[in-house]
Order: structure tokens, then C-alpha cells, then sequence
């Protein structure tokens, strides 16, 4: 049976045996290209079962270096607290700042960041009123952080999260 398959294959002329691998190719290219993938991902999900890399250590918060997490924000009242509120209930870092560059935003977000300023000490937020290009916001946020480790978060919206 392979034999009749490889002989009609190679049967022709030569471009005709090329034309025929080149097709062959193409259609088992993505059957095996599927079946390593499913082997990989199955043998990934069985082997690596989340388990915690042992190459960690647990640093004191004493030790820890101080990192600042720059967040640009423009007429962002529909993000900014959920991010905020994330950021200090939910990273398991303790040595860390977050600096907030709002660039003339015309909605609510300095009266959220205002709010959240007194519910958290570390929240630090600097009013600039424009700027065009949020390179220049972020270079300015590198010059008044605190920490030696700059971490750039940037919000972004979906359209479900739209109000």
C-alpha cells in the first residue's frame, strides 16, 4: 500500500513529483504540526502540575529593594482604582511604591487618586497638566521615583469595561 503511494507520487514528470511533494507538504505540515503541539501541551499539563520552583528564596521585606510601578494615566476614572486597589491587596511584594502620573485628565480620575492617596501611604501621584507624548511623562516619572527598579504599567480598556 506504500509502495503504491510513493509510486504514484513520484510518478511523472519532474515537475509534476514536485508539484505533488510540495502539496503533500503543505497538507501533513499542519496534522503534524497539531499532533506535537497536543503531545506537548498534554505532557506539559502532567508533568508541571504547578508546582513552586524550589530556586526561590523568600527575601525579607528589610532586604527587598525598593520598586516603583509608574502608571501614565489620562481620563482614566474607569481603571485606576480597581488597578490601584490590585496593586496594594494582591502582590506578594511588600518593599514597593506606585507613582501615578495623571496628564491633565478631565473626568474623576484625580478625585479617585485623591481618595486612594489617604487609604494607601505608598500611593504617591504627581498632576502635570499636558503632555503630548507619554515618553516624556514616563522619563519624568524615572527622575521623581524613589526606587532603584522601575516597573511601567499601562492601562488599558476593553470595550465591556467602557462606561
Amino acid at each position: 500500500m506504500s509502495s503504491i503511494f510513493i509510486d504514484s507520487i513520484f510518478k511523472g514528470s519532474l515537475i509534476d513529483t514536485t508539484i505533488n511533494i510540495i502539496l503533500l507538504i503543505l497538507c501533513l505540515y499542519p496534522v503534524i504540526g497539531a499532533f506535537f503541539w497536543f503531545t506537548g501541551s498534554l505532557s506539559y499539563r502532567f508533568l508541571k502540575t504547578h508546582k513552586r520552583d524550589e530556586g526561590w528564596e523568600n527575601i525579607l521585606p528589610a532586604d527587598q529593594p525598593l520598586i516603583t510601578i509608574m502608571i501614565p494615566a489620562h481620563n482614566e476614572e474607569v481603571m485606576i482604582e480597581e488597578t490601584i486597589t490590585y496593586l496594594f491587596n494582591e502582590i506578594n511584594y511588600t518593599n514597593f511604591e506606585v507613582l501615578v502620573a495623571d496628564d491633565g485628565s478631565t473626568d474623576q480620575t484625580g478625585a479617585i487618586l485623591a481618595r486612594l492617596r489617604k487609604q494607601y501611604p505608598r500611593l504617591r501621584t504627581i498632576k502635570i497638566l499636558k503632555i503630548k507624548e507619554r515618553r516624556m511623562l514616563l522619563t519624568l516619572g524615572c527622575i521623581l521615583r524613589k526606587g532603584n527598579t522601575s516597573l511601567v504599567m499601562m492601562l488599558i480598556r476593553f470595550p465591556n469595561r467602557m462606561l
